[in-house]
């Protein structure tokens, strides 16, 4: 099992550059971690401009499948010029983003969300930037996997914009899930309520997840 949490925020998750020294830092580690990513910088606040704009505007969906795919299409190009794993990416990336559309566009038929949609919408910039690094990670050598926190079993008290893990339901069921010596990719600011539906951490979420993981696992650091 990993002993060390490392978390990358949006700040330094914009362009080439970043990503090459996200790389740097994972490779000096030299051992199993625990990579806690946000989403890209920008990214959750377009998430939660377009959740509004969705009650009024039913093109937004593909607005945003279009945006979000050729901002990650664009980064790919410089960061991995193997076509054949670049078009993997870009595929994980488009499954994605097409849960993404189906939603916005169910909010622009009914013209409303429930808090529970709005939560799980707004992780879909970190779910996106999971599946991103691990393509750049694999390019650049690093054995890795994506993890969502659905999986992972990090529960949250069910509260939608705010939750708050969860320890004595999250604790063994983090431990169970991450016990390979490998490098996890998972995507903060979100756990799972009691009954399964994704809960927001609130601001500075993933600060707060990663946090909470090291807890789960008694990390080192």
């Amino acid at each position: 099992m990993p002993t060390i949490v490392v978390k990358f925020g949006g700040s330094i998750l914009r362009c080439m550059e970043d990503f090459e020294r996200v790389i740097q830092v994972v490779k000096n580690y030299n051992q199993p971690l625990v990579v806690v990513v946000s989403a890209f910088n920008g990214v959750s606040q377009y998430l939660v401009e377009s959740l509004e704009k969705a009650r009024f505007d039913d093109q937004i969906a593909q607005k945003v499948y279009d945006h979000l795919y050729q901002l990650k299409r664009e980064l790919l190009e410089s960061l991995i010029p193997d076509e054949t794993l670049r078009d993997n990416v870009l595929d994980s990336v488009q499954a994605i983003l097409s849960e993404l559309h189906k939603y916005l566009h169910g909010i622009s038929l009914t013209g409303d969300a429930s808090p529970a949609l709005e939560d799980h919408v707004l992780s879909f910039g970190e779910r996106l930037s999971a599946v991103f690094l691990k393509g750049i990670f694999l390019y650049a050598g690093l054995d890795s996997k994506v993890i969502f926190p659905e999986s992972l079993g990090l529960v949250t008290d069910g509260e939608y914009g705010n939750a708050s893990v969860d320890f004595a339901k999250s604790t063994l069921k983090v431990k169970a899930a991450l016990t390979d010596e490998s490098i996890y990719i998972i995507p903060g600011s979100y756990g799972i309520s009691p009954q399964g539906k994704t809960t927001i951490l609130g601001q500075s979420g993933s600060d707060y997840f990663a946090a909470s993981l090291a807890r789960c696992i008694d990390a080192k650091s």
